[in-house]
């Protein structure tokens, strides 16, 4: 086994695939042991310098870091996988494993930040993409297994692009797995539409998700002191949150929230499981149909895929309930609280 001790990276003068391959495998291994947490932390700054030094501007875009045999322009397109995106991914995966795992390194070793950015402008260029049919899902696997969604969590704003296609693709995985059923993005790329749920599954799993359970965004008799939060016993509450492209309407007993393109709708975000859905289902009835959309919860964190119980009737006459004044019902709630740090 490759260990930090030695450095695999390196840029033949002579193309041979074989030596290739075995430079990028020796790098995969050399990102396992770090994964695995055997090297010191002197080991991983060296090997990170060396990382450092060893990055590439590409040509039409200087931005963009790259570990790669060459310029991309210069191989045949099926290889730049192999030549080009792979060690890319892979490096870019240990430098932000490696500020995972020590984040002074960001002021202790200079160029760490710019590069990292670089990299990870660079991994965008397939849009995540490898080879072929399965070219998404496996490179989500590799990055997955790395440990990138925990640096994207912890780091959203380091490379707001990368961050915003990372969590672009796990919406497409939540949706195509077994939780999501039949229900897709309005454009989902064609070699998406025909996975199997069951490795969309496998991939949720490896981001520490349970593919059985998913997000509901709350704004009325559900929010915490209103009358039926009892239906959300043993759920997991994530904060306040807000969610855009709906109204939210006073209906007096209940609240309604109906699509409208600027609005915004104060509520709560929980983590719930398919039978909580289907029992809340059965309390909303046909008024609400269920659809999908994306949340902010209040102090920090955006969630791209998250379930919402929609007014399917006419709202004439009703009082809209401005932003200020939501959540609905909040003055009069039991707990008289008005913040939710869950």
């Amino acid at each position: 086994m490759a260990t930090l001790e030695s450095y695999s990276f390196r840029r033949p003068a002579k193309v041979d695939v074989s030596e290739w391959m075995g430079i990028v495998a020796g790098m995969r291994a050399e990102l396992a042991e770090l994964g695995a947490g055997n090297p010191g932390r002197r080991r991983i700054g060296e090997y990170v310098k060396k990382l450092l030094a060893d990055a590439r501007p590409l040509q039409n875009n200087p931005k963009m870091l790259f570990w790669g045999l060459a310029e991309p322009d210069t191989m045949p397109s099926d290889a730049r996988v192999d030549f080009f995106y792979t060690p890319t991914y892979v490096a870019a995966a240990f430098l932000a494993s490696s500020i995972m795992q020590y984040p002074e390194f960001l002021d202790e070793i200079p160029g760490l930040e710019e590069t990292l950015r670089g990299a990870l402008l660079a991994c965008q260029g397939r849009k995540l993409q490898g080879h072929g049919y399965e070219g998404m899902s496996g490179t989500l696997e590799f990055f997955l297994k790395a440990g990138i969604h925990k640096f994207v969590k912890q780091y959203p704003g380091f490379c707001p692009s990368f961050t915003k296609l990372f969590r672009r693709s796990m919406a497409f995985v939540r949706r195509g797995s077994s939780r999501g059923g039949k229900r897709r993005l309005a454009c989902p790329p064609s070699w998406f539409e025909d996975e199997d749920p069951a490795r969309m599954d496998e991939l949720l799993r490896l981001a520490g998700e349970d593919p059985e359970q998913m997000f509901l965004f709350v704004y009325g008799s559900l929010m915490r002191g209103n009358q039926a939060r009892h239906l959300l016993d043993g759920t997991d509450l994530i904060g306040r949150a807000t969610v855009r492209g709906y109204s939210l309407f006073d209906l007096g007993p209940y609240p309604a929230a109906v699509r409208e393109r600027n609005g915004r709708v104060q509520g709560e975000l929980y983590l719930i499981d398919q039978p909580t859905l289907e029992r809340l289902t059965e309390y909303e009835g046909s008024l609400y149909n269920l659809e999908r959309t994306a949340a902010a919860v209040h102090g920090g964190g955006r969630y791209p895929d998250v379930f919402i119980f929609v007014y399917n009737r006419p709202v004439d006459g009703a009082a809209k309930v401005p932003f200020a004044g939501q959540p609905w019902r909040a003055a009069r709630r039991e707990d008289g609280k008005e913040d939710c740090d869950g």
